[in-house]
């Protein structure tokens, strides 16, 4: 069987990746850690991640530019935005203090704040070199992801303080919803309004899917750090309603991830509250308004294949 146009496209920015890092000058230790992140889930070298950064610059950039004359730019600007959310990705395990997490199990807190560092200058470097002009909508998006984490580092919830749904969605807004945007606004040449709705939908789903994953996942810790999370304030919800604050002193209570009976009694309260239910359709509410705007925007355009190939990779990627 012959390769995939997704695997064309996903094998070209592994092989620019590996290039580009033996480019840099870096030692053979700091380019090992970068290709074994690389490795993870949802990541470039991962043979079963359905949805990585890379590829999903690519499809955007095939909207606006599908010429083969632009082709090295693209393949160098989605290793660019890779490398990117990676940074990123460090830096929110180190805040989130996450020491079971893939990334800090594989790296110490020093090694990871320099590996966030080398990530980022050369990803913007690579910014620089193949789309200069796009660099000061990045670097803004960049800083609204950077004030975004600030905030998040004080989001919890607190007797005298309990964020509701307003909040939290302004909150990822900034944090994460702007790495969306900062896809689009590195390509987009015109309709920014429109592209701009379409990422902030993208964003919010994608960033709902992962708080619902993360409730469940022993390597994060949302429940130990009571992180205002959309599941986790749904429930607080049904928990202030129904039975007068179970849900925070039960979390409050939780010192460790060492603490699994308290931990499974938890997130069994948290699926039976309908908190779960509600988020996962929401996630899916945002996504298929995404998808309807590219379908509508499809019928006038003439980039229909690079909107169908957009659409296929967000449908396989965020379901």
């Amino acid at each position: 069987m012959g390769m995939t146009k997704r695997d064309l496209v996903r094998e070209k920015i592994r092989q620019f990746i590996k290039a580009y890092l033996h480019q840099c000058d870096l030692n053979h230790e700091t380019m090992k850690h970068i290709s074994s992140l690389l490795m993870l889930k949802g990541k470039i070298f991962n043979d079963d991640a359905v949805f990585t950064w890379a590829e999903f610059n690519y499809y955007v950039s095939s909207i606006f530019d599908d010429g083969s004359d632009r082709e090295t730019a693209r393949i160098a600007c989605s290793a660019a935005v890779e490398g990117l959310i990676l940074a990123t990705d460090i830096l929110d395990d180190l805040t989130d203090q996450d020491p079971n997490g893939d990334i800090l199990t594989k790296l110490s807190q020093s090694q990871a704040v320099t590996l966030s560092s080398v990530l980022l200058m050369e990803s913007l470097h690579l910014i620089d070199q193949y789309n200069k002009h796009a660099l000061p909508s990045v670097m803004n998006q960049l800083r609204r992801a950077a004030r975004g984490q600030v905030l998040d580092l004080s989001f919890t919830f607190r007797p005298e303080h309990m964020p509701n749904e307003e909040d939290y969605f302004n909150l990822i807004s900034l944090k994460s919803v702007s790495l969306t945007r900062l896809v689009f606004q590195l390509n987009q040449q015109e309709d920014y309004l429109f592209w701009d709705q379409v990422a902030t939908l993208i964003g919010n789903s994608g960033q709902i899917r992962n708080d619902i994953n993360d409730i469940f996942n022993d390597t994060k810790n949302d429940i130990i750090e009571n992180k205002a999370t959309l599941p986790l304030i749904k429930a607080m919800e049904a928990s202030q309603s129904k039975d007068g604050n179970w849900l925070l002193n039960q979390m409050r209570s939780v010192h460790s991830i060492k603490d699994q009976g308290k931990l499974k009694m938890i997130r069994e309260y948290i699926q039976k509250s309908g908190a779960i239910d509600y988020c996962t359709i929401l996630s899916k509410v945002y996504l298929n308004k995404a998808i309807k705007m590219l379908k509508e925007y499809q019928q006038t355009s003439k980039k229909k294949t690079a909107l169908f190939n957009l659409i296929n990779f967000l449908g396989d990627g965020y379901h």
